[in-house]
């Protein structure tokens, strides 16, 4: 059996991004892996035929169509089930994978064994495939697990995934959600299974930002799943105090949060959590508002908001259809 098993669906996306996207795995340092490749827009017969001259090249292909569009998280559910490698490995057909990607997560994960899901930071490129940003992210369990309230902790494209534990917990893909299914995954796995996410501290992935991803066309849908995500991991983490979630907050909610303070400085964990919970809260009112209890209960500065949170806390009062997606109402 393989080590690894490398899933990725191909719907869309221009053939020369296909290519490099299947070279970049096929040319890893790391061998001892099986190569899932899911076509899931069978009328393409450009693309059927591009993926089937790599087939013929390279025996740890496994080229599966189907019947019709099923979407992402459909797919990806259908190879999580075939995979046979110890590790899942997720990769996109517009992305390139650093040529050690696989070497080093697999050497990460078989040294932490309690790490069951492990991203990588990204170089983002443009669609001529120049980098335009490098973009890293948390790396400890601690602060993933506070940020993951608030937005997707790791770039889909890049983890690696412990196959038994996603089976053994019965952990899909939730085919409800057409846009960020893989953050509604992670806070599933954080907030309600306990488990551990990492992030490697290295650019192995190049992530491509293009007018042809489903993130980019459905961005209104992409919010709103993200609303409901936010909301549930905030409800979650907020049962465990005796706090029920208000489904409008208003500045009232915002006072009663921070008088509930002492209950969730127990440790650095929890008050990270708690920080991010109440920079929602603060995000959920009206701008001027905001400003307003900021300074009343002279907040800014001295409940560990981070100077990213504190700059969007201040922006947001001016740009706020920028800012939007922090907030917890509707």
């Amino acid at each position: 059996m393989p080590i690894v098993s490398v899933i990725m669906s191909v719907y869309q996306e221009r053939s020369w991004y296909v290519r490099q996207a299947i070279d970049s795995i096929l040319n890893q340092t790391f061998s001892d892996f099986e190569f899932l490749i899911y076509n899931d827009n069978p009328q393409d017969i450009v693309l059927d035929e591009l993926i089937n001259s790599y087939v013929a090249k390279d025996d740890r292909i496994r080229y599966f169509r189907n019947e019709k569009n099923l979407g992402l998280a459909v797919t990806l559910n259908r190879g999580i089930l075939v995979a046979q490698g110890k590790y899942i490995a997720r990769m996109d057909a517009d992305d390139i994978s650093v040529k050690n990607r696989l070497a080093m997560q697999v050497k990460y994960l078989d040294a932490k064994e309690e790490v069951v899901v492990l991203g990588t930071w990204a170089n983002f490129i443009d669609e001529k495939g120049h980098v335009f940003r490098n973009v890293s992210l948390k790396i400890e369990y601690e602060d993933i697990l506070s940020y993951a309230i608030c937005d997707s902790p790791v770039f889909h494209p890049s983890v690696m995934m412990r196959r038994e534990y996603l089976l053994k917990n019965q952990l899909f893909y939730n085919e409800c959600f057409l846009c960020a299914q893989d953050y509604e995954l992670w806070s599933r796995i954080l907030f309600q299974k306990q488990g551990k996410i990492e992030n490697l501290p290295f650019y192995l992935l190049q992530y491509r930002f293009s007018s042809d991803q489903i993130s980019v066309k459905k961005k209104k849908l992409q919010e709103y799943n993200g609303l409901i995500i936010r909301r549930n991991n905030v409800s979650i983490l907020l049962s465990e105090y005796g706090i029920a979630l208000p489904s409008i907050i208003t500045k009232n909610d915002v006072r009663k949060l921070i008088n509930s303070r002492g209950a969730f400085v127990k440790d650095i964990c929890c008050g990270k959590v708690y920080v991010s919970i109440l920079f929602l809260f603060y995000m959920s009112i009206h701008g001027w508002q905001r400003v307003i209890e900021l300074f009343k209960r002279n907040s800014l500065f001295t409940v560990g908001f981070s100077v990213k949170q504190i700059i969007i806390l201040v922006l947001s009062i001016f740009l706020r259809k920028r800012y939007l997606k922090y907030s917890l109402n509707e």
